[in-house]
């Protein structure tokens, strides 16, 4: 394999260690091959692509002494440019935890360190049929499309204020298509796929050796965290099992 992602490894420690203070060991973020780690069982990932993607980004939880992928970030390579194309899923057990933020910020974070045939990856492409998906990508992670950039000029908007309902204006003037701003994972995949409609998705660039968007993104990593809910494993039954032997007991 052309890929390496040896060098991740410090970063990945210091988003683990960031991830363990706030979640203790319910939680981790887990970086390797597609390969190795669709081997397992309760592996969500993004399968709406027709080529599989290369590694994956998981975050995992553990169960009964195994791990159990719930959010994942699925990477492909693109040689002509040296970029690394995202696309996430998140199990719907799991969504609204902010678990795809936090995915997304250390994806970018750990893609400084990846290596494609010795040269490092430049930039990570994320493709949009959401506005607030879009949003997302350009408030935290300063990524540019050039459509959106000429919009953004000639309405006279600053990049860091924008707003959502700016995104959803460039939307609406860009596509006739309706979107519904509430849609699941699940459910925008299969418009990705199925629409006719499908070239009115707004392709998204976040470059790698800006700085100053690494610097956000790690703030980003750093909010995130205190903003996701940590699960619950198994602990509810153990307390609902203690609480029944006392009850027992003092009867």
């Amino acid at each position: 394999m052309d890929i390496s992602f040896t060098k991740t490894r410090p970063i990945l420690i210091r988003l683990n260690r960031l991830l363990k203070n706030k979640c203790s060991k319910k939680l981790e973020l887990e970086l390797n091959t597609f390969d190795e780690i669709i081997q397992r069982e309760n592996v969500s990932f993004y399968e709406k692509n027709v080529d599989l993607p290369i590694l994956l980004l998981c975050l995992n939880i553990k169960k009964n002494g195994k791990k159990h992928c719930i959010s994942s970030i699925s990477c492909k390579i693109n040689d002509l440019d040296n970029s690394i194309e995202i696309s996430s899923k998140t199990h719907k057990d799991y969504e609204g935890k902010k678990y795809n933020l936090l995915l997304r910020s250390a994806m970018i974070l750990l893609a400084q360190q990846i290596e494609n045939k010795g040269q490092k990856i430049t930039q990570i492409v994320s493709r949009a049929i959401n506005p607030i998906s879009a949003f997302s990508m350009v408030k935290y992670f300063n990524a540019r499309n050039d459509e959106l950039d000429t919009y953004m000029e000639e309405n006279e908007i600053e990049p860091h204020k924008i707003k959502l309902e700016d995104i959803q204006n460039f939307f609406d003037e860009k596509s006739d298509l309706d979107i519904d701003e509430d849609l699941t994972e699940e459910e925008e995949s299969a418009l990705m796929k199925e629409n006719t409609k499908y070239g009115n998705i707004t392709t998204l660039v976040v470059e790698l050796n800006d700085m100053a968007t690494i610097e956000k993104t790690n703030q980003t990593y750093s909010e995130t965290i205190e903003r996701i809910i940590c699960p619950s494993v198994g602990g509810t039954k153990k307390r609902n099992k203690l609480a029944k032997r006392t009850t027992r007991k003092s009867l």
